[in-house]
């Protein structure tokens, strides 16, 4: 055998490959390292393990900071910090410059931010001018920087900016952290990261529940009439929750995500809020309250509540038979609106499968009759089994 290398990047790879049972692990002692004939010394053995930790904490420093999420959480919060400084520098100046010009104080409120920085840069009488110039040269790098960030979001979170923009993809991943926190987020935190102080009030005074938070900023979502557009903030940030997942695992982009996911938020934004639901509603509390009462009395021997879902199941039965006129009769009358005829089909789709599922508790109620009572129900008639 050759003997292996001593250096600490040769000892801290082999480190790395080593398959260890945690549970039947025993830290080697001292004295053991040294009883083993590869050190001559304690001192040896500690300087040269100090030296191995080391390499392994460099790599893992390194890999961690190649992984380009990090650059970009920076960048984005550097964007914020120039953001704020812009503001805050535009309003000194603004309120500097009102002073100056008393006539000019009820006027200024209504100026926006570039017109005013170009006001200020034509002051001569003090260094106001040379302060507008200074903004207007941050203002130029802020836009510059946000080009940037959204270049490089689509080359760190491919399928995220795709689908919400580089932006957008970018100030979420700066909020959590990192691109592995962002892919463990639930879809439920996407929709109102952003929102938080909104979302304490609603759980502490019982304001209004946010509906939307950074996601917002997204066009989809703030160019969506209002009725909706908690609906589509909701189906948006679903999608963003496995496009990350797909950014952290893969690293790829994949086109036919992103154009079933825009697809899926184009139908509901044609759909609007005109599409009626409320009897399809009704249909999922009536085919939920007969599975548990299916699964109930299954449990508890309960042939009585099991002979009550035959009658329930009629029910389901003709909500059923008036999703699908209603869906039929919304697609004839609005077959020219985009997305009406895949929102009828899928509100039938639906009603059929929870028909089906209204099926299956009723055999679950006819079952426990059987082993009850030993009756036969499933064909509209008790009989015996004896008979």
């Amino acid at each position: 055998f050759e003997p292996a290398e001593t250096d600490s990047a040769s000892c801290a790879d082999r480190v790395q490959h080593l398959e260890i049972n945690i549970k039947k692990y025993t830290p080697l002692s001292l004295d053991a390292a040294v009883a083993c004939g590869g050190f001559s010394s304690k001192k040896e053995y500690l300087r040269d393990l100090r030296a191995v930790s080391f390499t392994l904490a460099e790599d893992k420093v390194t890999a961690l900071f190649e992984r380009g999420d990090l650059e970009l959480i920076q960048m984005v919060r550097l964007l914020d910090e120039m953001d704020n400084v812009v503001n805050l520098l535009t309003e000194r100046a603004t309120e500097w410059y009102a002073i100056k010009n008393p006539g000019f104080s009820r006027k200024y409120r209504s100026l926006k931010g570039g017109k005013m920085v170009s006001l200020l840069k034509r002051d001569r009488g003090s260094r106001l001018g040379p302060i507008g110039s200074t903004i207007e040269s941050l203002a130029q790098e802020r836009t510059a920087l946000m080009k940037t960030i959204s270049w490089r979001a689509d080359a760190v979170l491919p399928n995220s900016s795709a689908l919400v923009g580089g932006l957008v993809a970018a100030r979420l991943l700066a909020r959590t952290g990192s691109l592995e926190g962002l892919a463990r987020l639930p879809s439920s935190t996407l929709q109102v990261m952003g929102a938080e102080n909104a979302l304490f009030s609603h759980i502490r005074a019982g304001a209004p529940s946010p509906k939307h938070g950074i996601i917002f900023q997204h066009r989809r979502v703030h160019n969506a009439p209002r009725e909706v557009r908690g609906r589509v903030a909701r189906v948006l940030a679903g999608k963003m929750a496995i496009a990350a997942k797909m950014d952290c695992y893969r690293g790829e982009i994949d086109p036919a995500f992103v154009e079933r996911a825009q697809r899926a938020i184009g139908v509901l934004l044609a759909s609007g809020a005109d599409t009626d639901i409320t009897l399809l509603k009704d249909m999922l509390s009536a085919t939920l309250e007969m599975l548990r009462k299916a699964i109930r009395s299954f449990v508890d021997d309960d042939c009585v509540s099991a002979r009550e879902l035959p009658a329930m199941d009629d029910r389901v039965d003709g909500l059923e038979k008036a999703v699908i006129q209603q869906s039929i009769a919304e697609m004839t009358e609005n077959s020219s609106r985009r997305g009406s005829v895949e929102t009828g089909y899928h509100m039938i789709r639906i009603a059929q499968n929870l028909e089906r599922i209204a099926d299956l508790s009723t055999n679950i109620a006819q079952e426990t009759i059987f082993m009850g009572e030993g009756l036969i129900t499933k064909h509209g008639e008790s009989e015996s089994l004896g008979s």
